[in-house]
């Protein structure tokens, strides 16, 4: 479902196991405790999506998920290090902040203590460098600012990798005192997978803009970086490529004939990224006889 709210276009989705979650959420949770975790969860979201706003995204898609729920900008990676920042940031300030709200009432009304337990849980959780957490994306906009994102992210997916394996291991450990919390033993594997999609979603991200940063360079002549295949070149090959020079410097692949060493074939960077997404382009090729 699309709907429009804030001047941007929002794609609204729901994960089919985020429902039966949902159900059997209702029989072992009191309803209103239930309804104030997904207010607090909303309220959450809402913050990253004004915050596009104020950034200037026009669409982004809202899914919600098994463990919560995920607003992702569309062309967030084109935006600048301070926008992703403040985008990241946004929903941990308001969870921290409705918890500052909620907790002088939290002694006198129920509401305001079950409140202050769902929006202190979303702030903690979200201010861990665990990806796809805001707490990860913070630390990666900062990172980019610095000059050393690639390396800072494949810190955070081991950091990520790690606190999978320690859920895992809490829920084993607690199973053999006798307390049995399958959400453990769920949302281990869950972040894992999560943290690993988040970095290609990013990879992807990044090799399209590549496809266009040709045509935004003001200066006629730039820095090339060469690469030879023997052969043409495998999927997970140019990828490996692509991910290393496409932030500073412009490719070229060239495809040389492994038997006889003449060269096939000069592949330009707006090729490659063709390949990958499977589109047409309108490069020419450089062919050798």
């Amino acid at each position: 479902m699309n709907i429009v709210c804030f001047g941007m276009r929002i794609r609204l989705s729901v994960h089919p196991i985020a429902l039966v979650f949902f159900a059997f959420s209702v029989l072992f949770f009191p309803l209103p405790q239930l309804l104030l975790t997904l207010l607090a969860l909303l309220l959450h979201e809402c913050a990253h999506i004004i915050a596009m706003a104020l950034c200037a995204v026009k669409r982004c898609q809202l899914e919600w998920t098994p463990f919560g729920a995920v607003a992702d900008a569309a062309g967030y990676a084109q935006l600048s290090c301070s926008r992703r920042g403040w985008i990241a940031a946004a929903g941990i300030l308001v969870s921290g902040g409705l918890t500052l709200v909620c907790l002088p009432l939290s002694m006198r009304f129920v509401w305001a203590y079950q409140s202050l337990k769902a929006n202190l849980a979303l702030f903690v959780v979200n201010c861990l460098p665990v990806l796809p957490l805001d707490g990860a994306r913070v630390v990666l906009a900062v990172a980019a600012y610095a000059g050393c994102e690639r390396m800072v992210e494949k810190v955070l997916l081991i950091i990520s990798y790690g606190f999978s394996f320690a859920l895992i291991a809490v829920f084993i450990a607690g199973a053999a005192q006798g307390v049995f919390n399958p959400t453990l033993l769920l949302l281990g594997p869950y972040l894992a997978y999560a943290a690993r999609q988040s970095t290609i979603d990013t990879d992807m991200e990044a090799m399209r803009l590549a496809a266009y940063r040709l045509q935004n360079r003001k200066d006629g002549v730039f820095q090339a970086v060469n690469y030879v295949s023997l052969g043409e070149p495998l999927t997970a090959d140019v990828v490996k490529i692509m991910k290393k020079t496409a932030e500073k410097h412009y490719v070229l692949l060239q495809v040389v004939n492994p038997v006889t060493g003449q060269l096939i074939d000069c592949k330009t960077e707006q090729t490659l990224t063709a390949q990958l997404f499977d589109t047409k382009t309108q490069e020419n090729h450089v062919r050798g006889q």
